[in-house]
């Protein structure tokens, strides 16, 4: 037979209910906005990626308009670049696959859906999302100066 149910019970589920509701019908918890957030941020890192290569081809034709000759050795330290940006290629693979493995979340999502996306694919894309960021935030630093 079971027993009473306790207050500190009735709290517990009143908590769960609340999370169940949260993750699966609250706006800030929607599937599809937020694959669709996530690859809105994989755009802004292509975005700093091409700021920075069209950076390095404007020192490029600098260097070429005040003497160098296209033997010099016109391009940076590669190795350099990636040790302070990161690994960009490797998070942006990580991000390709995270997306193609769940598009469906892509469409209209109803609170099932949203529950399975925020207990098992939220996690990741918030490493990777942090990651993105970071990328991006680096490069936005080395740009900097040519900003001027």
């Amino acid at each position: 037979m079971a027993g009473v149910i306790q207050l500190g019970d009735a709290i517990k589920f009143a908590e769960l209910a609340r999370t169940v509701y949260e993750l699966g019908w609250s706006k800030e918890h929607n599937a599809s906005k937020n694959y669709r957030d996530f690859v809105a941020d994989v755009h802004t890192l292509q975005k700093s990626l091409e700021d920075l290569e069209d950076a390095v081809i404007r020192a490029q034709q600098s260097l070429l308009n005040h003497g160098a000759v296209s033997t010099d050795r016109l391009g940076g330290d590669r190795d350099s670049l990636f040790e302070i940006i990161g690994d960009y290629n490797g998070t942006l693979r990580e991000c390709e696959q995270l997306l193609d493995d769940n598009r469906r979340y892509a469409e209209t999502t109803g609170p099932i859906k949203n529950i399975g996306w925020n207990i098992s694919v939220m996690p990741q894309v918030e490493h990777l999302r942090g990651r993105l960021q970071m990328h991006s935030s680096r490069i936005q630093h080395i740009l900097k100066p040519f900003q001027m």
